[in-house]
C-alpha cells in the first residue's frame, strides 16, 4: 500500500514513484483475494471479478487446503465438516458468501467486469473479447490459446502459489471443469451453503441483491431450502489492471 497515496479529495491513487514505473513498463496486473471494500480504488484501474459456482468452489478449496503442506498448514476433515467451518468463518478467507455480498456493491461500477467461470469455460473466445473490451486493448486470438486449461496446465508452475508446499502427486490445476459440487457435496452441505448465501445477501440493499441474483442467474424466487440450483460464489481470482 506504500505505493499508493491519497489525493486531495480522498481518492487512493498511485504514488509518483509508481506512476513513473508504469510509464516505463506499461500496464500492470495483480491477482488478489481482497474484498471489494478493501481494494484500492483508482480512477484509471480496471477490475475483473471471476465468480465460480459456489458448490464447485467449496469442493475446489477443500482439495486445496487438504493437500497443503508445510507452514501453510492443511485441513484434515470431511467435506461436510469443511463446509460447516467455512460458513462459520473458521477457515482462511472466510465464507464465500461474504465475498460475493461485498463485491455485489461493485456491480454498477463501470470499472468492474464480473465474469462467470462456467461461461468462460463454455466460451473462452467470448470471455477474452469481453476482457479486452473492458481493458480497452486489442483482442488477441493467441491470448485465447494461452488461456485454455490445457495450455495453463502445460505451464502449471507459472500458476501454482510459490508460498505453498503440496502433497505428493497433487496438481494445483486439477481438471478445470464444473459440477464437482453437485456430485461431491451432501444435501445438508448444499442447504447450509445456500442458507448462508441468502443470510449474507439479506444485508444488501434490495435493489443490489436483485441485481446480484440476476447477474449470477440465481433468480429472485429461490428459497434458502432450494438446493436444485447451485450457488455461484467467487473463485477468489480478482485481477486489478492499473492504467498509468
Amino acid at each position: 500500500m506504500a505505493s499508493f497515496e491519497r489525493s486531495d479529495d480522498g481518492r487512493l491513487e498511485p504514488s509518483a514513484a509508481l506512476s513513473r514505473t508504469f510509464a516505463k513498463t506499461g500496464r500492470r496486473a495483480w491477482n488478489t483475494h481482497l474484498l471489494w471494500s478493501l481494494m484500492p480504488k483508482c480512477e484509471g484501474a480496471r477490475y475483473i471479478y471471476i465468480v465460480r459456482n459456489g458448490d464447485d468452489a467449496v469442493v475446489s478449496f477443500w482439495h486445496h487446503l487438504r493437500n497443503q503442506r508445510g507452514d501453510a498448514g492443511q485441513f484434515d476433515g470431511s467435506l461436510d465438516d469443511f463446509s460447516r467451518r467455512l460458513v462459520n468463518s473458521e477457515l482462511p478467507y472466510g465464507p464465500w458468501a461474504v465475498h460475493v455480498a461485498d463485491w455485489a456493491r461493485a456491480l454498477d461500477d463501470p470499472r468492474v467486469l464480473v465474469l462467470r467461470y462456467d461461461k468462460m469455460r463454455a466460451d473462452l473466445d467470448g470471455a477474452v473479447r469481453e476482457i479486452a473490451a473492458h481493458l480497452d486493448v486489442p483482442f488477441s486470438a493467441d491470448c485465447v490459446r494461452h488461456c485454455s486449461f490445457d495450455a495453463m496446465r502445460a505451464s502449471e508452475s507459472r500458476y501454482e502459489p510459490r508460498s505453498v508446499q503440496w502433497a505428493p502427486g497433487f496438481r494445483f490445476l486439477r481438471h478445470g471443469t464444473s459440477g464437482d459440487g453437485d456430485s461431491a457435496l451432501s444435501d445438508d452441505a448444499k442447504r447450509l451453503l445456500r442458507e448462508d448465501f441468502h443470510a449474507r445477501c439479506d444485508s444488501l440493499p434490495a435493489a443490489t441483491k436483485a441485481r446480484l441474483l440476476e447477474r449470477l442467474s440465481l433468480g429472485d424466487s429461490l428459497e434458502p431450502s432450494d438446493i436444485e440450483q447451485p450457488l455461484l460464489r467467487p473463485r477468489a481470482d480478482v485481477v486489478m489492471r492499473e492504467i498509468a
